[in-house]
């Protein structure tokens, strides 16, 4: 839900980082630093958008289901392979970049209020545990 409320953040006509629904799985640094990331878009005159036949997803490794209990303070990693296929749009709706390929992030996820949120969100490289399994997985598509 987090990428498709950054996703919605982002869309048509205008990226919006006041955008309600992103706060509700970002902890408050977490929330702050993706809103710079939408008024960066915003400022920059950019939108995301999805071609009709996109095959943008994220495909997750989480842990072991036992440990996903919603327990105050309870941390886990998620690892999240991005198989991108999207394109960086002006808000005028010319094409700027179309952006694909892959991306391997590492999530930490942590209950606060009794609902799990995105605590930080940090991009791997190439080289960095799943990373190879990623882009496998880009690749067979």
């Amino acid at each position: 839900l987090y990428w498709e409320a950054l996703d919605a953040a982002l869309a048509p006509p205008e990226a919006d980082p006041d955008f309600p629904p992103l706060a509700e799985f970002l902890s408050v640094e977490a929330y702050a630093d993706a809103q710079d990331t939408v008024r960066q878009f915003r400022d920059g005159g950019w939108v995301k958008a999805f071609p009709d036949d996109s095959i943008d997803e994220h495909v997750l490794r989480l842990p072991n289901i036992d440990s996903l209990a919603k327990t105050e303070g309870h941390r886990v990693l998620v690892q999240d392979c991005w198989i991108k296929d999207n394109e960086l749009r002006n808000t005028d709706g010319t094409l700027d970049e179309v952006r694909d390929g892959f991306g391997v992030f590492n999530a930490t996820m942590e209950v606060i209020d009794g609902e799990w949120v995105v605590r930080a969100n940090i991009e791997q490289s190439e080289g960095d545990i799943g990373w190879d399994t990623c882009e496998q997985r880009s690749n067979s598509r």
